[in-house]
């Protein structure tokens, strides 16, 4: 079961993962569906805090995850756009490649994860585009565009996933991480079994991330 979610979810809530910052919009479910009241606060440890809440048509629950790292937003940011990195501190991903750069803030991603047997490895393509508020704050939008290229055979295609990350500088040089999705597993998943990791995925992100910059 764990080692499926980490997997599985991983790459979907991940990378097919919207707010509206200054001069920017990305229609997504992620902001219309629910106001920021309905949040539910399923976990905390370790200066992680785990939200969900249930979505109207959706069966998979919104997640929302926060934590705070000693590192400056710059470092953060450098760390969650560069692919190469990626698969360091995110296991079993064995593609993780931009295939298209429309600038250094616009980009195509793509991964697939490897999945064990009998489930199917899932690949995903993200339109990624960042953008930077007033106030310095980084917004790193995330949407799945399943038909961005051919489907592979022995793939199952990620068929829909929105989100974001958003780093906020502190004054003490640390930054404040939020990891928000919204997201359809595809291929032959129950939805109630993918449900189950939609606490512990965001969890173990965060923590990963946080133990890559305590190396």
């Amino acid at each position: 079961m764990n080692t499926f979610f980490t997997i599985f979810l991983s790459s979907l809530l991940f990378l097919g993962i919207g707010l509206n910052p200054v001069n920017y919009t990305m229609s997504t479910k992620t902001t219309s569906a629910k106001q920021d009241n309905d949040w539910s606060l399923v976990k905390e440890k370790n200066n992680i805090k785990i939200y969900t809440r249930s979505v109207e048509n959706y069966v998979l629950k919104e997640f929302k995850g926060t934590t705070t790292v000693d590192k400056p937003l710059a470092e953060v940011l450098s760390i969650l756009t560069n692919p190469d990195e990626f698969g360091k501190w995110m296991a079993h991903f064995t593609t993780s490649t931009v295939i298209k750069k429309i600038t250094d803030n616009e980009y195509y991603h793509y991964t697939v994860a490897d999945a064990p047997w009998p489930i199917s490895d899932r690949d995903n393509i993200a339109l990624i585009k960042i953008t930077r508020n007033e106030t310095n704050e980084v917004t790193m939008h995330i949407k799945s565009v399943p038909d961005f290229i051919p489907h592979k055979k022995g793939l199952v295609r990620v068929p829909e996933s929105t989100g974001y990350w958003k780093l906020i500088p502190n004054g003490d040089n640390s930054t404040t991480v939020v990891h928000q999705a919204l997201a359809r597993p595809g291929g032959a998943i129950p939805d109630w079994l993918a449900n189950l990791g939609v606490v512990k995925i965001p969890f173990d992100t965060l923590s990963s991330l946080r133990k890559w910059f305590e190396q």
